[in-house]
């Protein structure tokens, strides 16, 4: 029993891993083929179910001012355009602001248009009212691409602001430690340069030799 835990848990803890390192990615990319895929169907006349309420909600906002046939277009495209970023990864930071503005549009009928979206019995939504409604996941979602797009910005610099460090950290240490540094001899050895890993060989040469000199010199002292 203990032995079946101990597979289960390293099997949940492998698929944690991979959650961690991969779902995001998989959530930008199934929202970039969201957005996408509604948005050419916008291109379409009649052939998005949203494309009466998006029309309605862009009038409401613009005051009449902006047709249907140019609102739709432009939802199209803005959602065409934030699809297409989040499925190549490129340009995301954009690509969150417009999914901002895009779901305040989306969400707007909420507050703007009540009484096409909920017209169900007790007040309940109707189709056109869950569509709206569901779209709060994908706030949600965009949520967790946001904060993770800062989170991996700030990792990418310190990855590369700790690299940095170590390598100047390194060569600071390397200019720092005399044993890694050319020394200077006297006597003989006055205007040569000793590289360090010769240094310690020549210091115990003239150490021994020093050495020798002196007992050579007490002995004839006491001969004497």
């Amino acid at each position: 029993m203990i032995n079946l835990y101990n597979k289960f848990d390293k099997i949940d803890a492998s698929i944690n891993r991979w959650l961690v390192r991969y779902s995001v990615i998989l959530l930008r990319i199934s929202m970039g083929a969201v957005f996408f895929g509604f948005g050419v169907l916008k291109f379409f006349p009649n052939v998005s179910p949203a494309q009466s309420i998006a029309t309605h909600t862009l009038s409401v906002i613009s005051f009449g001012l902006l047709p249907a046939s140019v609102s739709i277009v432009f939802v199209a495209s803005l959602e065409c355009a934030i699809g297409l970023c989040f499925l190549t990864g490129k340009f995301l930071r954009i690509a969150v602001w417009l999914l901002l503005f895009e779901l305040i549009g989306i969400l707007s009928p909420l507050v703007l248009l009540p009484g096409e979206l909920f017209t169900g019995p007790f007040h309940a939504p109707n189709l056109l009212g869950q569509y709206v409604l569901k779209d709060v996941i994908l706030a949600g979602a965009g949520m967790v691409i946001a904060a993770n797009l800062r989170k991996a910005s700030l990792s990418t610099k310190y990855e590369v602001e700790r690299e940095r460090l170590s390598t100047s950290g390194h060569q600071m240490r390397e200019e720092a430690d005399p044993l890694t540094q050319p020394v200077p001899m006297p006597g003989l050895l006055k205007n040569r340069v000793i590289p360090s890993d010769d240094m310690a060989r020549t210091i115990l040469s003239d150490a021994r030799e020093n050495k020798s000199v002196s007992k050579r010199t007490i002995s004839r002292e006491r001969g004497a």
